[in-house]
């Protein structure tokens, strides 16, 4: 056979390629970023021989500032070939600023709390999407010192013992130093948001926050009164699926009350009654540049309010209705 058609075999490849990056993270400290695509294992009969590991131990005083985990199922890897490299010591790595986590469950959690505790005086940025956060999960989160960006996007959660609310809380009770805080929950999801609310009233740092309500009208008006007496936060992003008349009410009165909140944009059905009382505190807003409606608008009359409302309002910059489709008589 000709040399040119020598096939190795897929173990080989797989043991030369893990060598060679173990050998470059070790070697390397010029390394700064790194990205895991983890397996997640389905049941008993998944093959544990077709996983050849990665040592990540960077040298001493070097190392991984960025770093991305995502967990991938068995039997989308494995149609890729019939090994994969997997990783191993993965709490060994020291000195992670920013730090993604994707799609992974409760089976990750062990490794990535040891990660998140080993590296709680130098995270400053952490984000999750469609992950399960457990409660040691999120007593690590609690524990990072200097970490200033918060992103949470909840999958729905199989543990009964441990809400999204408890999950929120639990946030909420660590965002002291956070100046950023991004929260996105299921649909169905019934969090409240007491705990949170309670912490945006009394944070000095928060600058950004941005949140999906689809839970009861009460906690949405918890946070609409902690934002009308908060002084530090500059942007709100909030989605819901509608507001009732009190949460309008408090809607209208953190923008007559709140003197520094540049940013709003709302998510949600709107009613023309809400953009009635919106375009009366708009008259009285001194501090807002930007207030976007991104979804549903009911009614035209209280867009035509907002846009008279910019006569008196000397602030405003951009007022934005991305989603209003009027009719050719309106």
């Amino acid at each position: 056979m000709p040399h040119s058609e020598v096939v190795e075999p897929s173990i080989v490849t797989a043991r030369k390629a893990a060598f060679l990056i173990s050998w470059l993270i070790a070697n390397h400290g010029c390394i700064t970023e790194l990205s895991l695509r983890c397996i997640g294992w389905p049941n008993e009969d998944t093959p544990e021989e077709a996983a050849v590991p990665i040592r990540l131990h960077p040298p001493p005083g070097k190392g991984i500032r960025r770093l991305e985990i995502e967990m991938l199922d068995f039997d989308v890897s494995y149609r890729r070939g019939s090994y994969y490299l997997d990783h191993e010591d993965i709490e060994a790595l020291r000195g992670i600023e920013d730090l993604f986590i994707f799609s992974c469950d409760a089976r990750l959690e062990p490794p990535l709390v040891r990660l998140l505790e080993n590296n709680s005086k130098s995270v400053k940025f952490f984000m999750a999407v469609n992950t399960e956060l457990t409660r040691n999960m999120v007593d690590a989160l609690q524990r990072l010192e200097k970490c200033e960006s918060i992103t949470v996007r909840l999958c729905e959660s199989y543990d009964d013992t441990y809400s999204d609310t408890d999950v929120v809380t639990g946030l909420a009770q660590g965002v002291a130093g956070v100046k950023k805080l991004k929260i996105l929950l299921p649909g169905n999801s019934d969090c409240k948001f007491s705990g949170l609310a309670h912490a945006v009233e009394a944070s000095v740092t928060l600058t950004m926050l941005e949140l999906s309500m689809f839970s009861d009208w009460d906690s949405q008006m918890e946070l609409f009164a902690a934002l009308k007496v908060n002084t530090s936060v500059k942007r709100v992003r909030v989605e819901f699926d509608n507001l009732d008349w009190s949460c309008e009410e408090a809607l209208a009165e953190v923008l007559s009350t709140n003197c520094s909140l540049l940013d709003l944009i709302l998510n949600g059905t709107v009613t023309d009654g809400c953009m009635l009382r919106m375009a009366g505190a708009l008259k009285q807003n001194t501090a807002l540049e930007k207030l976007v409606f991104g979804v549903a608008l009911e009614g035209v009359n209280g867009v035509i309010a907002l846009c008279q409302a910019l006569r008196t309002n000397k602030t405003l910059k951009k007022l934005e209705f991305p989603a209003f489709d009027a009719s050719q008589t309106e």
